[in-house]
């Protein structure tokens, strides 16, 4: 169960009708959990389907707030590794070009070109592992909480019946 609902209901009086007590509740302790019902409590009162319209439209809004930095995460872990291997492919052209120029009578230029091509893509496979973790990570809260907060608009549709 979510913080907020239990104060929003318990403590804004919503099971004994106080409308209003639960707006100021709602006020008190700002969360998206309590902007979704506020959203919900103002329109108290009229149809069914404008209030679960008013609720739904809160949630949306609240998601999409929290996702905002998600496109981010998800650009990083897509270009890091691309990046990488561009590094890996200019890292052997180089080497393949101090092959051509030194033939392999100079190991070491070659081996310069093969340990930028591995440098670069180790750092690619360094940033994009966490953004994958992250990404991966949030998403899923994100995916949990929507669940939740369906369940407890649907909770809430309940109780306003009841009211």
């Amino acid at each position: 169960m979510l913080i907020s609902q239990a104060k929003i209901v318990n403590e804004g009086r919503l099971v004994e009708g106080d409308v209003n007590a639960a707006i100021a509740v709602c006020e008190r302790y700002p969360s998206p959990v309590s902007s979704i019902v506020e959203a919900g409590l103002l329109r108290f009162g009229r149809p069914k389907d404008q209030v679960e319209r008013a609720l739904e439209d809160a949630s949306a809004h609240e998601l999409a707030v929290l996702e905002q930095g998600l496109p981010i995460l998800a650009t990083i872990a897509v270009i890091a590794p691309l990046l990488g291997f561009l590094g890996t492919v200019t890292g052997m052209i180089n080497s393949f070009e101090a092959l051509a120029s030194v033939g392999l009578n100079n190991p070491a230029e070659v081996a310069k070109g093969i340990s930028e091509a591995l440098i670069t893509t180790a750092a690619g496979l360094a940033a994009a592992i966490p953004a994958v973790l992250g990404y991966n990570y949030f998403n899923n809260r994100l995916r949990v909480l929507g669940n939740r907060l369906d369940n407890f608009i649907a909770e809430l549709l309940n109780r306003f019946e009841k009211v």
